[in-house]
């Protein structure tokens, strides 16, 4: 299911970036332009609730892009890759600006998302097996988010090490 609205956000903003490349006035932007920083306001929501989202739909995996590194999460990943490719590719746009400020925004979109997830992540596997023990898993754990079996990543969600 979240694997759908994902795909539907993503669309969603397909949508707004094309209005933005032809001038095509979205809906959207009436509100954007009327509020005091709507545009940075909405780079926020956007980028944010995309990686949320992808987050989400991916199970929250992360990967380590070097040994000495922390972990990613894929979907923040994903999305940072997609924000500056867009961001950059304004600057070869008539109708529109490359502005360094709009993808400082959507960094803190990602950033609140790439924080958010994860709990956000648990929370819902807890709703889904009933228990409610933390571990989000039926029947298994001590509520402390662990198993005999291994400890939890760093982010406390599956791992896609290679």
């Amino acid at each position: 299911m979240i694997g759908a609205v994902a795909v539907a956000f993503t669309i969603f903003i397909g949508s707004v970036i094309w209005a933005a490349n032809t001038g095509f006035r979205h809906p959207g932007g009436t509100l954007v332009r009327a509020l005091p920083y709507g545009d940075k306001f909405g780079h926020v929501i956007l980028f944010g609730l995309l990686a949320l989202l992808l987050n989400l739909a991916t199970g929250c995996r992360s990967v380590r892009l070097w040994p000495t590194s922390g972990r990613l999460l894929l979907g923040s990943l994903g999305v940072l890759a997609f924000a500056a490719v867009e961001e950059l590719s304004q600057g070869f746009v008539a109708t529109r600006s490359l502005d360094l400020t709009d993808f400082l925004a959507d960094l803190v979109g990602i950033a609140l998302a790439t924080i958010a997830a994860p709990p956000l992540y648990r929370l819902l596997l807890d709703g889904a097996d009933g228990e409610g023990d933390g571990d989000g898993v039926d029947g298994e754990g001590d509520g402390d988010g662990t198993t005999a079996a291994a400890a939890p990543s760093p982010t406390g969600v599956p791992d896609s090490d290679p």
